[in-house]
């Protein structure tokens, strides 16, 4: 599912599937999105990291036609900083 949520794009999908997968989720290995077909920015990768309570070790796996720009990894620190703050 997250392998594939690039074709998918569904939220709702989405987050039922990380609520309950994400207590069991030690490595993630994340694909670059196009920020252009997200309604939400890169919102999402926030939401991910704050549900994934036992997550050790974040892949991030290019595309070379795709950009994430500076939005991707604004959300990506305030995920982290959320994890950091928890503990984690």
């Amino acid at each position: 599912m997250i392998t594939n949520f690039d074709n998918i794009l569904d939220f709702k999908v989405f987050y039922d599937y990380v609520n309950k997968i994400g207590a069991s989720q030690q490595v993630l290995r994340v694909k670059t999105l196009k920020k252009s077909a997200l309604k939400s920015n890169h919102y999402w990768i926030m939401a991910l990291l704050s549900k994934l309570t036992n997550l050790r070790v974040l892949k991030l796996q290019g595309n070379p036609s795709t950009h994430t720009g500076e939005d991707f990894f604004k959300f990506m620190l305030k995920g982290l900083n959320y994890m950091a703050k928890e503990g984690r």
